[in-house]
């Protein structure tokens, strides 16, 4: 595997306006774009970074931008919504997200900016209220429609979710965010619920996002393996950051160099893990790239 170096690492990010629609309905203003820095493939870049945790139990991933020398101010009420293109040349992944809150940490000439982002519509995510009462056997696909459409999303249910009915009735009234977690309590196994931009997802843990495993022919340390539940077989392994790797995907890689021998008696030498975290940090000019993965061996 060729070493993936600074040149082909690629961050851009694009700033865009607060608008109010006729039913004074907060949200981004899809052609104004107010501004941007869009960084070359080659050649000088700007100097950005970005981090995040991703896990399957959080309903909102978030992730923080630091950029050096962003000459604009009061970044989180001008310019509330932002798009972020991360990655290497041919692998970029998209990061729509809503700016929670901005600072800088030494300002300067050298100044960094820190953004801390929320993948979703923060406006609608943070006050938006709704009023659910289905009865006695109510579909959990009912359920999921009405606090995607209370906050203004699409729904997309895994197939192991579509069918799913609770015994009980479902009476919710309150803030929208809090009904998910109201929702998950009448369905086990429990089901993984999580807002991405625009879209409310659902599925089992159990279950994955389907496709074909991400090979990871080079890892940065030996990976960490140790013994769970049911004869289960736990792992965490760091390398490069791949952006198409999140949680519920599956990834493989080679154990045979590494030695746990209590662990390693019933399992093979190439290794597929249903990945359940992603912690992640790469960076245009400085070193840092990396991502650290934790999951259950399949």
């Amino acid at each position: 595997m060729a070493v993936i170096d600074n040149y082909n690492r690629i961050i851009s990010v694009y700033f865009y306006p607060r608008v109010t629609d006729a039913h004074g309905n907060v949200g981004k203003g899809q052609v104004n774009l107010s501004s941007s820095i869009v960084c070359p493939e080659n050649g000088r870049k700007p100097n950005i970074t970005i981090n995040g945790l991703f896990t399957t139990d959080e309903c909102v991933p978030m992730f923080n931008l630091t950029i050096k020398n962003l000459y604009l101010d009061n970044i989180a009420a001008r310019y509330p919504f932002i798009r972020v293109e991360a990655g290497y040349k041919g692998n970029i992944q998209p990061f729509e997200a809503t700016i929670l809150y901005s600072f800088t940490e030494s300002p300067g000439p050298e100044g960094e900016t820190v953004i801390h982002c929320i993948q979703a519509n923060a406006p609608a995510w943070l006050s938006t209220t709704l009023k659910i009462d289905l009865k006695e056997g109510f579909a959990f696909s009912d359920a999921l429609d009405a606090i995607a459409g209370a906050l203004g999303a699409k729904t997309s249910p895994s197939e192991g979710v579509k069918s799913l009915v609770s015994k009980d009735k479902f009476v919710f009234e309150g803030m929208a965010k809090d009904a998910i977690q109201e929702l998950k309590k009448h369905f086990i196994p429990e089901i993984n619920i999580k807002l991405m931009e625009d879209t409310l997802y659902a599925s089992i843990d159990a279950e994955d996002i389907g496709g074909s495993p991400i090979d990871l022919p080079f890892l940065t340390t030996p990976p960490q393996l140790v013994g769970g539940k049911n004869n289960s077989v736990l792992a965490t392994i760091q390398t490069l950051w791949n952006p198409k790797i999140k949680p519920g995907s599956k990834v493989s890689f080679y154990a045979s160099y590494y030695s746990t021998q209590s662990v390693m008696a019933n399992v093979k030498e190439k290794l597929t893990m249903n990945v359940n975290t992603v912690q992640f940090q790469f960076s245009t000019t400085k070193g840092g790239n990396q991502m650290t993965l934790t999951g259950q061996i399949i």
